[in-house]
């Protein structure tokens, strides 16, 4: 029988994992594009909270390692190449509606840490400060893109 592998304090440690001389852990995996990643945790316990987000992640199709850098503006981005049933003036309006309202501010966020609630507020604040938008509907579009695209990266590989 084989034995398993075991750290210092004799806990044993799962294949990809290994103790460091320093005492950290590493853990080591492939992405999808056959690339090695390695993440270190203090302790076994916060190691294998990291390791249970990135099989997660591995599992839906995500990048963990752009999935925390994206921004709002990426994912509007994508969104807008991925909408092919839109006509070339309404396309138009959206793109210059977020370029000149959400592009420089809103959107250089974080997508992972944008919440709906954080997006009505943007969005009520853009209602209130424009009282005169020349179409209220021009500005509608981006509490569903941010739904749509929060949906999305929960279901889909795409984001």
């Amino acid at each position: 029988m084989a034995q398993s592998r075991k750290d210092s304090r004799g806990y044993a440690l799962r294949s990809g994992e290994c103790q460091r001389a320093d005492g950290r852990y590493s853990y080591s995996y492939t992405d999808r594009n056959r690339k090695r990643h390695t993440v270190y945790g203090k302790d076994l316990v916060e190691l294998r909270k990291k390791e249970q987000q990135i099989r997660r992640d591995l599992e839906d199709g995500l990048d963990p390692q752009r999935a925390e850098r994206v921004t709002v503006n990426e994912v509007f981005d994508s969104y807008i190449k991925q909408k092919y049933d839109l006509k070339p003036t309404t396309r138009t309006n959206y793109v210059y509606t977020y370029d000149h309202y959400v592009r420089e501010t809103f959107g250089k966020r974080r997508f992972i840490q944008v919440r709906y609630t954080d997006v009505r507020e943007y969005y009520y604040s853009l209602l209130f400060w424009r009282r005169s938008f020349p179409r209220q509907q021009s500005i509608t579009f981006i509490p569903c893109f941010i739904r749509h695209s929060r949906w999305q990266s929960v279901t889909d590989s795409s984001v």
